[in-house]
């Protein structure tokens, strides 16, 4: 009888096998995304694409894509190095806009440059004009007690914490399994939780000390009960998060409506990152942004840049890019 009793016993372990063994899909996912934020070195991209609909209003409708990629590290906080590619393309109402910004931080120094920027009409070719001289530059961040590095990496290790804890997601359903980026995944489809989403937006907020009110809070929860989201999150062989993907629709009440997809893609966890010293950076002078704030009158229709009264004394009007101009 024994015996009997034990091979059934193995008969329905080899049946059941691989359900007995199988990772719990939910678990699994909230693991993943968990340890997603103890990773100091990795690689990224995050592709977003939509649309913006305002029937009745100007614009009443827009396009746009965003692509952001890049590679960080995070290892020391006081010095993160960081080397970020963002390209944008936007289409309003049939008048299409480009535009791309680069971004390194290395040895406790940040470094920006735009490298395109493409306006349509006669206000986007006068404020190509008015930024010719900045364009296609690299601009450092002056060194110093002002200098952001420190801050920045003490924020972000306390949203890693933040992000680290919040369950994003909820209804984890394993759906095959799929490489991302040459390692084999499993993907699961997942419902967004919001409550969790509102909250980490809230924490996220006190810990970059951005205080929101009372008013502020009920607006965020109002507006997040009018976002759709359908997706998938992928989980490697290693157990992280590698890869997520979804489709966002907000249809509120009043005001315009938008519906966007977003991708992003993580890899390369723990390798070595090399970020380079732009070579031929110049020191930043908020003189600068001067010529912009001209262009940006000229866009709204007022007609031209700012009046030479307006200035500060003994500001150079046509090239107010560094403190050693100024006399």
């Amino acid at each position: 009888m024994k015996k009997i009793v034990s091979a059934l016993l193995l008969v329905t372990v080899f049946i059941s096998g691989c359900n007995l063994f199988k990772k719990d899909p939910q678990k699994t996912v909230n693991d993943a995304v968990g340890k997603l934020a103890e990773v100091k070195k990795m690689s990224t991209l995050v592709v977003m694409s939509g649309t913006i609909q305002a029937p009745g209003e100007t614009p009443s409708k827009v396009k746009f894509s965003i692509n952001v990629s890049g590679k960080t590290d995070t290892s020391d906080k006081d010095s993160p190095k960081v080397d970020t590619v963002l390209k944008a393309e936007a289409d309003v109402d049939g008048q299409k806009a480009s535009g791309e910004v680069l971004f390194r931080s290395v040895d406790k120094k940040m470094y920006v440059k735009v490298g395109t920027l493409n306006m349509p009409g006669e206000a986007g070719a006068a404020l190509n004009t008015q930024l010719a001289s900045v364009l296609n530059t690299w601009w450092s961040l002056p060194a110093g007690s002002e200098n952001p590095i420190g801050k920045f990496g003490s924020e972000q290790q306390e949203l890693q914490e933040a992000f680290k804890t919040t369950k994003f997601f909820t209804n984890a359903r394993e759906a095959g399994e799929e490489d991302v980026q040459g390692m084999k995944n499993v993907k699961y489809t997942v419902d967004l939780d919001k409550d969790a989403l509102k909250k980490f937006i809230l924490d996220a907020a006190r810990l970059t000390e951005n205080q929101v009110s009372p008013e502020e809070e009920l607006a965020i929860g109002d507006s997040l009960k009018d976002v759709e989201f359908s997706g998938a999150v992928w989980v490697g062989d290693d157990d992280y998060l590698h890869r997520v993907k979804g489709t966002v629709a907000v249809q509120p009440k009043q005001g315009p409506s938008s519906s966007f997809e977003i991708d992003y893609s993580s890899w390369d966890y723990g390798k070595d990152v090399a970020v380079s010293k732009p070579s031929d950076s110049k020191e930043f002078n908020p003189l600068m942004l001067l010529p912009l704030l001209g262009a940006f009158g000229a866009l709204d229709g007022a007609g031209g840049g700012l009046p030479a009264g307006d200035l500060p004394p003994g500001t150079p009007i046509d090239n107010p890019l560094g403190a050693e101009q100024v006399k």
